[in-house]
Order: C-alpha cells, then sequence, then structure tokens
C-alpha cells in the first residue's frame, strides 16, 4: 500500500524520529547519538550535531568553580572530603579489605564500599564520568522534537478537535477555534532531550542553549544525603557528613498547549526518579513538578484535552503504570498530584499515542513490554480493547492514522522487523495486517551488507496522512501512500432495472470510467493488499469476483494529489 517517497542511507540505526507539520523537515537520531535535520522533499541535511555523551564533568566543573568563590556552604565539606581520599594511606590495600556491600548505584545495583569511595573520588578527581542507566537503545539522547508556532497550533487544533467530537463536549468547547498567540516569534527550535541536559537549537539564528537537568531540581547537583550507620565502613566513620552524589537521568519530554502569559512555552521532562519536571522556555527555570505518580523511570509523556475542556497530561512509566495529570495552569502549585493512575501493561508502558474518534471521545492508545496494545477510553479511563499485535514481538512505535481511501485502518504499529503493521478497526475484521514491506522499497545494493532490514522507530505525518516516516538499521525511509494500490473510487448512480453499475476511479491523477456487474461471489475488502489492473480486478483475489468490462473513456480534469485525493457524486447525479 505505501510506495518509496525519499531515502538516505545511514551508518547507524536510527532509533528516535520526528516530522515537523508543515515544514518538509525530519529530525532524526541514531544509535550513535548523532541527530540530523534532513529536508526530505529536497534530499538535504539542513542541520547536524552529536549532542550525546553528556559532560557531566562540565558540570560538576561549574559546581567546583561555584564552590570556589565561595558561593555555597558545601565549600569546605567538598574540600575536606578530597583532602580525605588525598591523605589515606595504604589506599590500594585498603580497598582490598572492604567486602560487605554497603551503597545502592543509580541503577538499582549493590556497590561495594570499595567501589563507592574509589569510584567517588575519581570522580572528583576528573578520572571518572558517573554511569547512569542505559536506555533501550544505550543512546544518550531520548527524545528528538520540533518547536515553533506551527507545532503550537498543531498540537493545540488536534487536541481540541479530538475533544469536540463527543456530544457533551458542545457546552465545554467553544464551535469556534482561536489560535494560540505567538509565542517563538518566528523561531523554529530544535530540541533535543538527553540525560543529563536539554538542547534548544534555534534553526533560524543557529544559537543554542543547553539546560542541565539539575537546574530543574532547585537544588545542586551534589546532594547532602544522610547515611545511615549501616550503610558506612569503619574506615570511614569519620566522613559522615561528606557529600554523595545522586544522580538521575531524562527520559522523556513533551509540550505542553496550556501556560500562563508570564512562562510562555512549557516543555515537561520525565527522568527516571518519576518525578515530571516542566521548564518554561522564557525564564528557564523550573514552574512546577509532578511527584507521587511513578515508582520507576518515565518513558513516554503526552498532553490531550478531555471532551469536557480540561487540559491533561498522561505519562506512562517503567512502573506499568498510565497516571493522569492536570496541566491546566495552577500558579499557586508547583508540585502536583496525579488525579488518576492505573496498571496498563506488565514489564511497562513504551508509547501512548492520542486517537480521534468520530462522534465521540478521544482514545489512548498504549503499547508496553508485554507486546500488547491497549486502547483506553478518556472519559472513565476503562480499557476498551487489547490485543497483540504480532505474536511474540512487542510494538516500540504507534501512530493512529486515518487515511480518506482505507477508513478500515486506523492504527499503524511497528516491530524490529521490515515491516509497518495496520491494525483494523473492530467495526471490520479487527486484524493486523502488514500495510508494507519495506525491504522491497529499499535500493538491492543498500541491503546488500546487511542480513535484514530491521525498523526502530516511526511515525505519521500529522497533517499528510499519506506519509510515513521509519527509522532503520539501513536508513531513514519516508513512504508514501500508493495510489495505485487503492484508488478513489466514486459509485455513480444505477439506472432502475440496470444490472450495470458504473464507477469513476483516479489513477495516476487521470480519471477514469469503470462499467461492471457484480457476482453473487463477495466482493473485495476494502483493505486489500493488492492493486488494481487495467481489468478492474485486484491483484490478489479471485478471477471470478467481479465480471468487468471498461469502457475506454478518460475524463481530462485536474486533480490536486493523487495520494489522498478522493471522489463523490453529488445527489443529482451531475
Amino acid at each position: 500500500m505505501l510506495r518509496l517517497r525519499a531515502f538516505r542511507p545511514t551508518n547507524d540505526k536510527i532509533v528516535k524520529i520526528q516530522l515537523h507539520p508543515t515544514h518538509p523537515w525530519l529530525v532524526t537520531a541514531d544509535a550513535s547519538d548523532r541527530v540530523s535535520v534532513w529536508n526530505w522533499e529536497h534530499r538535504q541535511v539542513i542541520y547536524e550535531l552529536k549532542p550525546g555523551g553528556v559532560d557531566e564533568r562540565r558540570l560538576v566543573g561549574a559546581k567546583l568553580e561555584k564552590l570556589a568563590e565561595g558561593e555555597s556552604g558545601e565549600k569546605n565539606e567538598l574540600r575536606n572530603s578530597m583532602k580525605y581520599r588525598n591523605s589515606i594511606v595504604g589506599y590500594e590495600s585498603l580497598k582490598g579489605n572492604l567486602q560487605k556491600p554497603c551503597v545502592e548505584g543509580g541503577n538499582g545495583s549493590v556497590l561495594l564500599p570499595s567501589q563507592f569511595f574509589s569510584r567517588l573520588c575519581a570522580y572528583f578527581s576528573g578520572g571518572l564520568k558517573p554511569e547512569p542507566a542505559v536506555g533501550p537503545h544505550g543512546s544518550s539522547v531520548k527524545q528528538v522534537s520540533f518547536y515553533d508556532d506551527d507545532v503550537c497550533f498543531w498540537q493545540l487544533w488536534r487536541n481540541r478537535s479530538a475533544a469536540a467530537e463527543a456530544p457533551t463536549a458542545a457546552n465545554h468547547i467553544a464551535s469556534t477555534f482561536s489560535s494560540p498567540a505567538p509565542s517563538t516569534k518566528g523561531r523554529h527550535f530544535l530540541v533535543i532531550c538527553c540525560e543529563n541536559k536539554a538542547i534548544f537549537l534555534d534553526l533560524v539564528t543557529m544559537r543554542g542553549r543547553d539546560v542541565p537537568k539539575q537546574d530543574l531540581d532547585g537544588r545542586s547537583l551534589l546532594w547532602q544525603v544522610p547515611l545511615m550507620p549501616q550503610m558506612i565502613f569503619p574506615p570511614l566513620r569519620a566522613v559522615v557528613h561528606m557529600t554523595v552524589l545522586f544522580f538521575y537521568y531524562w527520559c522523556s519530554m513533551e509540550f505542553l498547549s496550556k501556560s500562563s502569559a508570564g512562562d510562555g512555552p512549557l516543555v515537561a521532562f520525565g527522568g527516571s526518579d518519576g518525578v515530571i519536571r516542566v521548564l518554561s522556555m522564557i525564564s528557564w527555570k523550573l514552574v512546577r513538578r509532578y511527584t507521587g505518580g511513578h515508582k520507576g523511570s518515565i518513558s513516554c509523556l503526552m498532553n490531550f484535552m478531555a471532551s469536557s475542556g480540561e487540559a491533561l497530561l498522561v505519562s506512562g512509566g517503567s512502573d506499568g503504570l498510565l497516571v493522569l495529570w492536570s496541566a491546566d495552569h495552577s500558579p499557586d502549585t508547583r508540585d502536583l498530584v496525579p488525579k488518576l493512575s492505573l496498571k496498563a501493561h506488565d514489564g511497562g508502558v513504551v508509547a501512548v499515542e492520542l486517537s480521534r474518534v468520530s462522534g465521540g471521545a478521544p482514545q489512548l492508545i498504549t503499547i508496553g513490554a508485554d507486546k500488547t496494545l491497549a486502547i483506553w477510553d478518556t472519559i472513565s479511563f476503562k480499557e476498551l480493547r487489547r490485543i497483540k499485535p504480532v505474536p511474540k514481538l512487542a510494538c516500540h512505535s504507534v501512530a493512529s492514522w486515518c487515511h480518506p481511501r482505507a477508513p478500515n485502518l486506523d492504527i499503524l504499529t511497528c516491530v524490529k522487523d521490515s515491516h509497518i503493521w495496520a491494525i483494523e478497526h473492530p467495526t471490520y475484521s479487527a486484524l493486523t495486517r502488514p500495510l508494507c514491506e519495506l525491504s522491497s522499497l529499499i535500493p538491492p545494493q543498500v541491503l546488500a551488507s546487511h542480513k535484514k532490514l530491521r525498523v526502530y522507530c516511526m511515525v505519521a505525518h500529522p497533517l499528510q496522512p499519506h506519509l510515513v516516516a521509519t527509522g532503520s538499521n539501513v536508513g531513514v525511509i519516508v513512504s508514501e501512500f500508493d495510489a495505485r494500490s487503492l484508488p478513489a473510487v466514486a459509485p455513480l448512480p444505477t439506472p432502475p432495472g440496470s444490472r450495470e453499475h458504473s464507477a469513476l476511479y483516479l489513477i495516476e491523477r487521470e480519471l477514469k470510467l469503470l462499467n461492471f456487474q457484480l457476482s453473487n461471489t463477495a466482493n473485495p475488502s476494502l483493505g486489500s493488499n493488492g492493486s488494481l489492473l487495467e481489468t478492474g480486478r485486484f491483484r490478489g483475489d479471485s478471477i471470478e469476483q467481479l465480471h468487468v468490462k471498461q469502457i475506454k473513456k478518460h475524463i481530462s480534469t485536474p486533480v490536486p494529489h493523487d495520494s489522498y485525493s478522493v471522489l463523490s457524486v453529488s445527489s443529482s447525479g451531475k
């Protein structure tokens, strides 16, 4: 059903991908933390950088400079702890005698006292970089996204239009849509969420701003924590008040659609400590925190609007919970607690997506490490449906999809194979079928050096549903809807008593007239993967399904776009 629109080969696998809603821009991050902005229409790389390998020592170096200037009361304690390290006699022999575990590492592993102390001392001396828990792809870049007035407008329109579908929304959501006030003043931000910092790069001026994660803590990167007696081994009883490094890292990011005039655009960061921190892009300071919802890392964030008109933020975590928060501006509250929490998936929630439902309240789509996909009602937050799209393989990407040519398909998903999978609406067969085999789209010489194509991420274009972008182990693939596989068709009125039917269909921007008679065999399904031949038959279907005789008549008329255009006939038949 899809054909190749653009392809960019890469040396490493693409693990993060995002499309701009109005510009032909696509941002990707590979497993080596290389971020690229690509114009898929003109096949040009606009910008490329490598923000990975976050320099924690630079952050601590800045802290040490502040301490040297006497800006903090921690100066003496830090100096004493470093002095203690340098004055240890027989340090190597001391490490060998310390065998009792005493301190728990940042990734849940137990450190021996010797490991903890040597790591801490080496860190202060600049010889060791802290090792946070490795992400699912072993990458420091956790998310990439665009942010400008177009993105803000599209996000608000998506949320409001999805909420306005519900019949009960008429009293809460105004029928007239007012666009948000310009907040970025013509600037186009590329936002990169890394483990230990966020990078805001203006693609217009090429100026960037780094926001280290400790700027959103309201406290120093070096935290004073009390050490329990059982955590301290005898040779170090004297350094009970030493400074201990406690690290968390960022895992996810989302822009909030509602904010006050003073705070400006807000962006939320989900951390490995289960806390969501919200940054103002005007003051570049922390404006609020969401706490008490997760016991593990926050893997995904998404904001949406309920049919009641309330702005909500939903988060999914490694603990398998789906937590609902209020995203409305509350100037008097800095720490917000959850509105609702429910168990969504065993092993953790991987991603969450908003689904617009015609004539009903919006729904949430979640995928998890338990290889299941679940759909949730946003009014009662009850589970409506749960399936395993691809047996034995877990989904890593999901997108709500609505193409006018294929109304039976409403969800796209990807696993680590070479397919894009489509899930049918329950009104139809509710089956999962391959929408596209991506190996058939790639030049054969590209696959020569790889055993098999693997897809690691996928995104559907927010405003052009015929475009789907995927990141794989061979590069970036932008595919578009193949108009010949499922052409636009409009039936013409049948004269009374006639067994002959007529229809108009569109092939490569050319209208054709088709006359046919129906047999007793069932019609081909709307979601057929075959293409329509010149005889009027669907490839892959049985020969006797339709008896067709085609009139060689062509209608010359301009068609705007063959990939998503539809045909209709007026009620008068003219």
